[in-house]
């Protein structure tokens, strides 16, 4: 054997055993991920702990369940009659405070202060704007046209909620109506659908 020989040889056997090592690690590596979780179930049998590693906690609905049915909203009411409209409309409540998710009933009160019938019609409004989808009415007169005589007056109740989506940055929300008069507009319409009498023929 020459001497270059007998300086090789162990160099070959060093790099046999890094060859060797190297593919320990790496089989290694490749368990390691099926070994995890029977360890970490060991893991928590044996120290009574558990942290939730298959998903990351779901901020968004951690928040909205906090809040639903806890925090509080101020909510302001506003009725108006346009200038042609002779009614006099009041909220029994200029403001109260309620909470996400709680069904609120309020009254609104109008009264008829002319000598005749009059219909009109009530068009609500929620500010801040981007708070009005969530702004959810289940009863109120805006639903349909209000009919009063000559000096009736009318309670009229208004039953919401405010989702659970509600946004958070909002503390006050407005609650506002403009009631029109459209009588003259409905006895157009009405007359328009009226069925005509034929006139037999002879």
């Amino acid at each position: 054997m020459t001497e270059q020989d007998q300086v090789s040889q162990p160099q070959r056997v060093s790099h046999t055993k890094l060859l060797v090592r190297c593919g320990i690690v790496v089989v290694c590596m490749a368990a390691f991920p099926w070994a995890s979780i029977p360890l970490y179930n060991a893991f928590c049998q044996w120290t009574g702990l558990r942290m939730e590693l298959n998903a990351a906690p779901d901020i968004g609905s951690r928040v909205k369940d906090a809040s639903f049915g806890k925090r509080d909203v101020t909510v302001e009411f506003i009725a108006d009659a346009s200038l042609k409209l002779p009614w006099t409309l009041k909220p029994e409540v200029s403001q109260m405070k309620i909470k996400v998710g709680e069904p609120v009933r309020i009254n609104f009160y109008a009264e008829n202060t002319s000598s005749r019938n009059v219909i009109a019609r009530a068009v609500p409004s929620v500010s801040p704007e981007y708070g009005s989808p969530h702004f959810k009415k289940t009863q109120c007169f805006c639903f349909d046209n209000i009919q009063l005589q000559a000096g009736e007056k009318l309670e009229m109740p208004v039953v919401f909620y405010l989702d659970e989506n509600f946004p958070e940055d909002i503390a006050t929300v407005t609650l506002a109506y403009k009631v029109f008069d459209v009588t003259d507009r409905v006895e157009v319409i009405t007359a328009a659908v009226q069925p005509v009498n034929a006139t037999p023929s002879l």
